[in-house]
């Protein structure tokens, strides 16, 4: 398994993707991947990228760019806070404090708009967002790949597996490793 797993951690880091956890033996796979296995079409691919320069992308594609800055920082901050579903009222609050409440409303459902345009052209909802008329949240299943939820769930898997010194257990050594990988600057 070693060999698989380094195979394809060295494949990633020469070509600077994301790299992506194996599922754990009884883990729990998302609804995307298993319709994959049945051969079933699958929404283009998300990637949100938020160490070092924020990316977003679809299908490879880049899909948000610094005119969104704001739209981009919404998404930002919904997947680093994801455990949770987050009041409209407060993020309209938080990134339009300077606009009058239905003013930063407003802004809230536009910049809500876009960034569903953005990551899914043509389909309803984004699939990396829950909405109803008074709450968003990210959706922690969503296709696609989240770097900062790759490095916490390498980092836990570590800090979590049983072993007496993290150093001498190779499997610990490259989540490690692969977590590193995944960190090219901070954090936004």
């Amino acid at each position: 398994e070693g060999d698989v797993v380094g195979a394809r951690r060295d494949s990633r880091l020469e070509d600077e993707r994301p790299v992506e956890p194996v599922p754990a033996h009884g883990a729990v796979v998302p609804a995307c991947h298993e319709r994959l296995v049945r051969g079933e079409r699958e929404r283009p691919r998300l990637v949100v990228t938020l160490f070092g320069i924020p990316r977003v992308t679809v299908a490879g594609e880049p899909v948000l760019g610094a005119q969104n800055e704001r739209t981009l920082a919404l998404l930002a901050f919904l997947a680093v806070e994801r455990r949770r579903a987050h009041a409209r009222t407060a993020l309209a609050a938080m990134f339009w404090p300077d606009e009058p409440e239905a003013r930063a409303q407003q802004n809230l459902r536009q910049a809500l708009s876009r960034l569903r345009r953005a990551v899914a052209p043509g389909a309803s909802d984004a699939p990396c967002l829950r909405t109803d008329g008074a709450h968003v949240q990210f959706d922690q299943d969503f296709c696609g790949s989240l770097d900062v939820e790759v490095f916490e769930r390498l980092v836990e898997e570590a800090d979590h597996h049983a072993h007496r010194r993290v150093e001498a257990c190779d499997a610990c050594v490259l989540r490690l490793e692969r977590a590193v990988a995944l960190y090219r600057g901070s954090l936004l």
